[in-house]
């Protein structure tokens, strides 16, 4: 049996920093870590997808592991109309924003 994995994928910058990317047997980068130029973690990202690739929601989570923020996007066919995200701060819900793109014809 042929049991795939995800991978992971290293960027480096110029100033020493790095991003780790997890990515799905899919091809979707569902995790993203933020690494600063001494090697800390500062900041991570998870992706969650729907079927067709689209990405369905981002959390942001800070060198802790706690939330920072929760973005969720809704769409119409392939175009984006609508992002919610939740900021928070000690764990709990802080602040609450509603975008809406509305493609004009």
């Amino acid at each position: 049996m042929n049991k795939q994995k995800d991978k992971v994928e290293d960027e480096y910058y110029s100033d020493g920093s790095r991003i780790e990317k997890i990515i799905s047997v899919t091809g979707d980068v569902t995790t993203e870590n933020y690494f600063n130029p001494s090697g800390k973690l500062e900041t991570t990202f998870k992706y969650t997808y729907n079927a067709e690739g689209i990405c369905l929601e981002e959390l942001e989570y800070d060198s802790k592991g706690q939330l920072i923020s929760k973005t969720n996007y809704s769409y119409d066919d392939s175009t984006v109309n609508k992002i919610e995200t939740v900021e928070y701060e000690d764990g709990k819900p802080k602040k609450k924003s509603t975008e809406i793109n509305n493609p004009i014809d």
